[in-house]
């Protein structure tokens, strides 16, 4: 069986991941980069001024066809008003760019 990967999916909400992003400039520029900054193991929510700052800084990094805005890892866990929150931040911050 062949097969291909055109997507990553990164946790990228705690100091030492977010420490390596310049890394991410190393990838191959056909793989989409599933950036998770919003940090799902905090009940504190994330404002969208700094998610932006976060983007702006990957979009420093990869061009914005290949980043996509994701959470740190998924929400099953939380309370869904949590959640909810976390994910109306992430898409408020997106709209941005």
């Amino acid at each position: 069986m062949t097969g291909s990967i055109d997507r990553l999916v990164l946790e990228l909400s705690l100091p030492e991941q977010w420490a390596d992003r310049h890394l991410l400039c190393d990838l191959d520029d056909r793989l989409e980069i599933a950036a998770g900054i919003v940090d799902v193991k905090s009940p504190r929510i994330q404002t969208v001024d700094e998610l932006a700052f976060m983007t702006e800084d990957l979009l420093g990094v990869l061009p914005p066809q290949q980043l996509l805005l994701c959470p740190s890892c998924g929400f099953g866990r939380r309370w869904v008003r949590l959640a909810v929150d976390k994910t109306t931040v992430m898409v408020e911050c997106a709209q941005r760019f």
